[in-house]
C-alpha cells in the first residue's frame, strides 16, 4: 500500500537543490529515522512538511549557492549555537568556494547538521512564518549571545519561568495579555517557553490562569464606552423588558443615554398608564441595572 502523498513529498524534497541526493539532511532535521512511503507514517510526514516549511524560508530552491535569509546573519546565528567551524566574515574557511566565489551551504549541511537540527528546532517552536522573521529570530539570538539588550528586553525584567531559553514571567504576561493566549500551547508558540524540556508547564500554566483571571475582573470594572451601554441597553429592552411590557399592550424605546442616566420612553398602553412610574422604577430600571450595569439610572420622558 503506496502512499502517494508522502511519496510526492520526499520526490520533491528530494529534487531541491540544497538536497539533491542528500535527501536524509532533511530527514534529519525532522528526526526521522526512516522514510517508507509504504507504512503509515502520518505523524512523521506532519514533522518533515513543517522542518520542509522552515527550509524554505531560509535555503534559495533555485540555487544552492543562494539563500533566501541575510547571509551574514545565517552564519553568525550559527556561531551561536556552536557551531565554530564557519566564521562570520571570512573566506578562510572549508566551507568556502575561493575560486568559485561562494560559500558551500551543501557541505556546510554535511558537516554541522546537529547544530542546523537545534536552530531549526527552535525556529519551529517559534512558530516563524517568513523569511524576515528568520532573520529577526537570528538577529535577537546573537544579541543574547554578545549580551546585547534590546529596547524589546528592556522591558523584559523578572523572573526567569522557562530556563531553556531564559523567558520570564513579565514576557510570558505580556505576551498572554497583547495575544489573547488561551492555553500553554500558544504560550511555548509566541514566547518559546514550554519548548524546551517542559519543566516550566506547570508555572505556564498557573501564570495563565492568573492573568486570565485578572484579565477577567478589569474587563467587568472596565467603564463602559455610550456606544456599549447603548448596545446592552437595547439589547435588554428587546430580549427581556418590551416582551413582558407588551403583554399588557405597551413598551419602551431608548430616547438618549447622558453618562449614567438612561432615558426611556413608554409606548402604547404604557404611556397613559398611572402605574408607569412604579412600573420604570420597579422593573425596567432594576432590569437594566441587572443586565447592563449596576450604576445607572432610569428616567422617563
Amino acid at each position: 500500500n503506496l502512499d502517494n502523498d508522502w511519496l510526492i513529498t520526499l520526490v520533491d524534497a528530494e529534487a531541491n537543490t540544497y538536497f539533491d541526493g542528500e535527501i536524509r539532511f532533511a530527514l534529519t532535521l525532522s528526526g526521522i529515522a526512516c522514510a517508507d512511503p509504504t507504512l503509515n507514517q502520518k505523524s512523521k510526514q506532519d514533522d518533515f512538511k513543517e522542518t520542509w516549511r522552515i527550509i524554505n524560508l531560509i535555503f534559495d530552491t533555485n540555487a544552492s549557492t543562494k539563500l533566501r535569509v541575510d547571509d551574514s546573519l545565517f552564519r553568525r546565528g550559527l556561531l551561536t549555537y556552536g557551531d565554530y567551524s564557519i566564521w562570520a566574515n571570512s573566506t578562510h574557511t572549508l566551507f568556502f568556494e575561493g575560486g568559485k566565489g561562494y560559500f558551500n551551504w551543501r557541505r556546510m549541511l554535511r558537516e554541522s547538521l546537529s547544530v542546523f537540527a537545534q536552530l531549526f528546532n527552535d525556529l519551529k517552536v517559534q512558530g516563524v512564518g517568513t523569511s524576515a522573521e528568520v532573520n529577526d529570530f537570528l538577529e535577537k539570538a546573537i544579541n543574547n549571545y554578545r549580551g546585547i539588550t534590546t529596547d524589546e528586553d528592556e522591558h523584559d525584567e523578572g523572573a526567569i519561568i522557562c530556563k531553556c531559553f531564559g523567558i520570564t514571567d513579565t514576557k510570558i504576561k505580556r505576551a498572554i495579555r497583547e495575544n489573547k493566549l488561551k492555553t500553554v500551547e500558544e504560550i511555548t508558540f509566541y514566547t518559546k517557553a514550554g519548548g524546551g524540556c517542559g519543566a516550566c508547564k506547570v508555572k505556564l500554566e498557573d501564570i495563565l490562569n492568573e492573568e486570565l483571571a485578572d484579565m477577567e475582573r478589569e474587563a467587568k470594572n472596565a467603564p463602559m464606552t455610550t456606544v456599549q451601554k447603548v448596545k446592552k441597553i437595547e439589547e435588554a429592552l428587546e430580549k427581556v423588558i418590551n416582551p413582558m411590557l407588551k403583554m399588557d399592550g405597551g413598551s419602551c424605546r431608548l430616547v438618549d443615554v447622558d453618562g449614567n442616566k438612561v432615558m426611556i420612553e413608554f409606548k402604547g398602553a404604557c404611556s397613559s398608564c398611572a402605574s408607569s412610574k412604579n412600573t420604570l422604577k420597579g422593573f425596567v430600571e432594576p432590569k437594566i441595572k441587572e443586565l447592563v450595569h449596576k450604576d445607572l439610572e432610569v428616567v422617563g420622558v
